[in-house]
């Protein structure tokens, strides 16, 4: 089957390093939203969107790419790489250090920006935002980046953030937010007729690096 990433399905959501945690009360408990990813560097250009579904502590996520799609369906701590076009998945269990709930992965998210400056605000996907400044040299060139924390406590994460380094640029932003909406239970299992392969993940040790390929 292809080769799917082993990164939790949030991962891409992770701009979490930047920013701090929040309180969990009111976060919502289910939802639906998309991410644009555009990347442009000199005389090129990307551009890759992602789906997201979540229900207590099950999350779809659908990632589209110019190779095709790939789906990751995190339940409890059962996850499943989903190939829809080889109808093939990978099942494994989440070990402890993996084994992070919707909810905490959200929080891990959550709060003011750590070293940036609050620059203003906007809307994004009709959330109100508070928008953000970093800057700093890495490897020689700046990088900077602006970003866009949401204000609603049900979703208090990054919806959008422009990173610039050198003469490349990326732009992250969700769209289509829709929170504490019934998502069907079918979105958080693979369809009937499925090959199913059980892996264990690799070990403690190996470091799991979101769009790295699943283990052999």
């Amino acid at each position: 089957m292809k080769s799917i990433s082993m990164a939790l399905a949030l991962a891409a959501l992770a701009v979490g390093t930047i920013v701090g945690s929040t309180n969990a009360a009111g976060l919502a408990k289910s939802g639906s939203m998309e991410r644009v990813v555009t990347t442009k560097n000199v005389g090129a250009s990307a551009v890759e969107s992602e789906k997201f579904s979540w229900s207590g502590d099950r999350l779809r996520n659908e990632k589209y790419t110019v190779g095709g799609v790939l789906v990751q369906i995190k339940n409890g701590r059962t996850l499943y790489m989903y190939d829809p076009v080889g109808k093939e998945a990978i099942k494994t269990t989440l070990p402890d250090q993996l084994a992070k709930s919707v909810e905490q992965m959200l929080m891990e998210q959550a709060g003011p920006v750590t070293g940036g400056k609050k620059v203003g605000a906007a809307k994004i996907a009709g959330i109100d935002c508070d928008v953000y400044m970093m800057s700093k040299v890495e490897g020689g060139r700046r990088k900077s980046a602006k970003v866009y924390v949401s204000k609603d406590p049900r979703l208090p994460i990054p919806l959008k953030i422009e990173i610039t380094m050198g003469k490349g640029s990326q732009i992250v932003e969700t769209r289509n937010v829709r929170l504490n909406v019934s998502v069907p239970d079918s979105m958080f299992s693979v369809p009937k007729g499925t090959k199913i392969t059980v892996k264990a993940l690799p070990p403690p040790s190996t470091k799991i690096v979101p769009g790295a390929g699943s283990p052999k």
